[in-house]
């Protein structure tokens, strides 16, 4: 007997998104559940927006946590959303005795030690 599609979603739902949660709930394969996901257009549309509900329900407890002045949220929010801006994460490439090449993050260091480093 074939899975409804009525069953998909339940199963989906219950399992938060989870393909592998899912298909053991209805006795099938993850690649099974995927399979049925990508071939029926309204199951897929369902899917996504699940997925968009549960983005949602994190974001806002990113949100809160940044409410919260929890540092560790503030700079991952800014890595993600404030590119624009100039916050990134960046790489100094360092040159080692020419022949080991290391990759530095600047606070890593600090500036006396940049400065005794041996030039390229």
């Amino acid at each position: 007997m074939a899975i409804k599609i009525e069953d998909y979603k339940k199963a989906l739902k219950a399992a938060n998104g989870l393909f592998s949660v899912a298909a053991k709930t209805l006795g099938v394969t993850p690649q099974a559940v995927a399979k049925r996901i990508k071939t029926n257009k309204p199951l897929k549309e369902y899917v996504e927006a699940l997925l968009e509900r549960e983005l949602d329900f994190v974001e806002s407890k990113l949100m809160t946590q940044i409410n919260n002045d929890n540092l560790t949220a503030i700079i991952f929010y800014l890595k993600c959303k404030g590119k624009k801006r100039g916050y990134v994460e960046k790489e100094t490439e360092l040159i080692i005795d020419n022949s080991k090449t290391v990759f530095v993050a600047p606070e890593m260091s600090t500036e006396e030690s940049w400065k005794k480093l041996p030039k390229k």
